[in-house]
């Protein structure tokens, strides 16, 4: 079976329990030292605690684009912090499926130092899980998720 490909039997019923997974890289990271401050303290956290809370949020009053995703960590020092985005060419479906209400967990799957071509930091890879499969755009996408 084709890795790339995802089948569904007739059943409606075995439809509604299929869950799909994906990778989400969260762009803008290395953009300021205060988003790069909060990465290195959820990736600290991760190190000893094993896990550190996400979520992802709508910002229709983005001035630059009002489908903006705005991704969120609560490492346990002072709530929320905003350290990214999701992808603007993903946010049509991830927004379909937030406000389908089939988006069911939002995790991080980690963060690492890397170092790239003059933008060294701390970069996160988010995993997605929503009722039903995504988009094959999607699929596509997360193929070069790192």
């Amino acid at each position: 079976m084709d890795s790339n490909n995802i089948f569904f039997s007739n059943s409606t019923t075995e439809e509604e329990d299929v869950t799909h997974t994906l990778p989400f890289k969260v762009i803008g990271v290395a953009h300021t030292l205060e988003t790069q401050l909060h990465l290195e303290r959820c990736f600290n956290k991760m190190k000893t605690l094993g896990e550190v809370n996400v979520r992802i949020s709508p910002e229709p009053n983005n001035e630059k684009d009002k489908n903006a995703i705005s991704v969120q960590v609560d490492y346990g020092l002072n709530g929320w912090h905003h350290v990214g985005y999701i992808a603007s060419e993903l946010t049509d479906y991830v927004t379909e499926a937030l406000l389908a209400g089939e988006l069911l967990e939002c995790r991080i799957e980690h963060i690492r130092f890397r170092v790239t071509w003059l933008r060294p930091g701390f970069y996160m890879k988010l995993l997605l899980t929503k009722k039903k499969a995504w988009h094959n755009r999607v699929i596509q996408t997360s193929h070069s998720v790192q």
